[in-house]
């Protein structure tokens, strides 16, 4: 982990062009509850469809209600008959919306189990990127000269153990 799978799906959750969408965030985590989850999507959809106006008053496209955001976050279930129950359950959300789904997961088998489109994988970073995220933080550029030789050296090598991960940064 620490790839920036959540904080990408963040942004997206957030993004202007979902802003008329019903949403809902469910972590899901190591301990698959099909019941849970299912009853935390249905809570949080009820209620942002019930703060939402009606949308015939504001003059709004009444099919806006129609489109659901679903974001999966770091589910790490490998049991095919729960994630096909999964599947299954959001094919039903399906029916009659435009439906889009977000699965953060380090597993590309759990995507590409549940997927109904193309599995995007998150690069890790460059140690060079690493390198320079890491003079930016400890302010590289306002040390002494003298001090600039050994720092690099240790900053670079700490840029290797990264792994290029940002959350290792």
């Amino acid at each position: 982990g620490g790839v920036g799978k959540t904080t990408l799906a963040q942004l997206l959750f957030n993004d202007t062009h979902f802003k008329d969408y019903r949403k809902a965030w469910v972590y899901i985590g190591q301990s698959f509850d099909l019941e849970r989850i299912k009853c935390s999507i249905e809570s949080k959809l009820q209620m942002d469809q019930d703060q939402v106006p009606n949308t015939q008053e504001l003059g709004v496209d009444p099919s806006a209600s129609k489109k659901i955001l679903i974001v999966l976050d770091d589910p790490w279930e490998k049991n095919e008959t729960n994630l096909d129950s999964l599947k299954d359950y959001l094919n039903r959300i399906r029916n009659g919306h435009k439906l889009h789904i977000i699965i953060t997961t380090r597993d590309g088998d759990i995507a590409r189990k549940i997927k109904t489109t193309e599995a995007h994988k998150i690069a890790t970073l460059s140690t060079d990127v690493c390198w320079n995220i890491i003079k930016q933080i400890a302010g590289f550029r306002d040390k002494d000269e003298a001090d600039k030789g050994k720092l690099e050296n240790i900053g670079k090598e700490i840029a290797k153990k990264c792994g290029g991960l940002p959350l290792a940064i």
